[in-house]
């Protein structure tokens, strides 16, 4: 990591989702709601 990160972080999301229980839909649909909400902050 360089400096300027430690200066203006920038947050993260991770979505992870289990394959064995099916939850690709849920995932997905968090990642939606991520986007449409901050869509003016995310660049």
């Amino acid at each position: 990591m360089n400096d300027a990160s430690f200066i203006n972080p920038k947050p993260t999301v991770t979505i992870e989702y289990c394959p064995k229980c099916r939850w690709l839909l849920r995932a997905a649909y968090m990642a939606q709601e991520l986007l449409t909400t901050f869509e003016n902050e995310i660049y």
